[in-house]
């Protein structure tokens, strides 16, 4: 019966409530007992903070002493007056008190932390019996949609509570219920729940995961502890849907340990990299609270420095400079701590291959693709570091093949199906043509000449040889003058560009306004200057018009723009 004063409410109707409440896929997954007793209980009733209580009580154990000594009095006050003995004694009357309050009140909490483990533990094994086979793989995802997220960002008494909660689950046994699958999912969603939280939600999400990374370091520090407090937990089976199956060893603890800080790694650089605000203060947020549980690993704290130093140098932000400064100064005093990936996991084997190559899986899409091209430039160097590589040189035959090939592709295009083609066929015709000539005329001087004329034939044999040498060499220079650029739709255009150009620098050098026609003959060129000197002598230019028409070529153009302009 839960009491609330005045009305009080049963058990079974409350667990009716709830059953009524949670969506059908949930309850197929969690049972209405276990959602009822996590949102039921508190801090209190989960964690005794004996150390707390032991601290302050040695505190107030300390300041009882000075006061028996006289130290705890203030200066100027005379031991032996009646009023200072009285003053003592009411200080020392309060501090034994407040001792003694402190004692009973870890007694109380102990004894009642005591009672609800014990109703836990009657109650865990019903909690997840009835779920069907095929569901139980998802009963983590709704344990943390339905229970863990929405309640750890209330508080951070809240946050610290479901951190604990898991704990219990996890060592009272809670059959069908995998600590392995819980912690993975967590640590490997952290970007997406970064992204939905409010800046006092990032800074409680934080300290969640601080309580969370604390207790995996703990479980990872010696395979003593591990083996007592996990090894033989139905939480650490390999398959979690069989509570008996085989345990996960300490060497896979490490392994996953590790693979979960790769992962975190990847997660906080994407926020930190992100153009979103919330993101890098978000980011900026929870590591500042798990600064001293994470980064444990020099490559990780490397790359999260970078990134870190990146915004508080260059961003103009000045509240993300403020927590970039913070954040990175307390980065620096961690760096100590700081430690090897082989001291991290001892059985983490790392591969020999560059630096870009063990940095791949643990950087951003954006910055991934820049480190494999870099890595895979730097393979391709060959086996022996430091030889250049040179380009073996290419065969003649084989450039001459490829030469051929590109101009019949160039060839095939529609563009030049037409008179490209025609062109090349009508020069190949016209080069077999002169080089049957010129063997026919090598095979003609080649004979053997007559004894009559032997000495004439000397001297024309070299000559003929030297003509022939010639020649060969003009033939052998046109057939190579056949490239890429004689068929070249480009070039073409670029020569027809040229040669209208000259026509039209020649059409337009007739502009000349009293430049004679090519048929005039001297009388009419003279005749011609004697009547312009006449109109030029009187001033008056109107005269050359009806003496000068029937010297002169009249032309009108219009397509380039000059319309009606007369070209002499």
């Amino acid at each position: 019966c839960l009491d609330l004063g005045p009305v009080q409410i049963s058990w079974e109707s409350l667990l009716s409530t709830a059953a009524r409440m949670l969506p059908s896929n949930t309850q197929s997954c969690l049972s209405p007992e276990l959602y009822l007793t996590f949102w039921s209980l508190s801090l209190y009733d989960l964690h005794v903070p004996r150390e707390r209580y032991e601290a302050e009580i040695r505190r107030q154990q300390s300041q009882l002493a000075a006061l028996d000594a006289g130290r705890g009095i203030a200066s100027g006050m005379a031991l032996g007056d009646s009023s200072t003995q009285k003053l003592i004694r009411k200080e020392k009357d309060r501090v034994q008190g407040m001792i003694e309050k402190l004692q009973a009140e870890l007694t109380k909490q102990e004894a009642h932390v005591v009672q609800v483990d014990k109703r836990l533990a009657s109650e865990k094994d019903s909690w997840l019996l009835n779920i069907k086979e095929g569901a139980r793989p998802d009963t983590v995802v709704h344990l943390l949609q339905t229970c863990i997220l929405p309640r750890v960002t209330f508080t951070y008494g809240d946050a610290i509570f479901c951190a604990k909660f898991v704990l219990k689950l996890h060592e009272m046994g809670t059959p069908y219920f995998s600590t392995l699958q819980y912690y993975d999912r967590v640590l490997k969603d952290l970007a997406q729940l970064v992204f939905s939280c409010t800046e006092y939600e990032a800074a409680r999400m934080g300290r969640f995961l601080e309580e969370t990374l604390k207790l995996l370091a703990h479980w990872k520090s010696e395979e003593s502890v591990y083996d007592e407090e996990c090894r033989s937990r139905a939480g650490f089976a390999v398959a979690f849907t069989d509570p008996t199956s085989k345990r996960a060893s300490y060497e896979e603890f490490c392994k996953v340990s590790y693979r979960w800080h790769n992962k975190m790694t990847k997660s906080i650089s994407a926020c930190l990299e992100s153009n979103e605000y919330m993101h890098i203060r978000n980011a900026l947020l929870v590591l500042t609270k798990i600064v001293k549980v994470f980064p444990r690993v020099i490559k990780h704290a490397q790359h999260i420095e970078k990134r870190v130093a990146k915004i508080r140098d260059l961003d103009g932000r000045e509240d993300l400079q403020t927590l970039a400064k913070s954040y990175y100064s307390q980065l620096m005093q961690q760096k100590p701590n700081h430690i090897l990936d082989e001291a991290f996991s001892p059985f983490h084997s790392q591969p020999a291959v560059t630096h870009a190559t063990k940095d791949k899986d643990i950087l951003p899409n954006s910055e991934r693709r820049h480190t494999g091209q870099a890595s895979n430039s730097r393979n391709e160097g060959g086996a022996a570091r430091g030889v250049k590589e040179e380009k073996p040189a290419r065969d003649p035959a084989e450039l001459a093949r490829a030469k051929e090939a590109a101009t019949s592709a160039l060839l095939k295009t529609p563009e030049n199906a037409g008179g490209l083609e025609e062109k090349v066929k009508v020069k190949k015709e016209d080069n077999s043509d002169r080089d049957e000539e010129s063997r026919a005329k090598r095979h003609k001087v080649s004979e053997p000449p007559t004894s009559d004329s032997k000495s004439d034939s000397i001297d024309l044999d070299k000559k003929g040889k030297e003509k022939e040498d010639k020649k060969e060499d003009k033939k052998e220079n046109k057939k190579e003058s056949l490239s890429l650029d004689d068929v070249n739709p480009f070039n073409l255009g670029k020569k027809s560009r040229v040669f209208l150009d000259d026509v039209w620098t020649r059409v337009n050098q007739l502009g000349g306004i009293m430049r004679g026609s090519s048929g005039a003959s001297n009388v009419d060129q003279m005749s011609l200057d004697l009547d312009i000197e006449r109109a030029l002598s009187r001033g008056d230019l109107c005269e050359l018009q009806t003496p000068v028409a029937k010297y002169t070529t009249v032309l009108v153009v219009g397509a380039t723009g000059r319309v009606g302009r007369v070209l002499v």
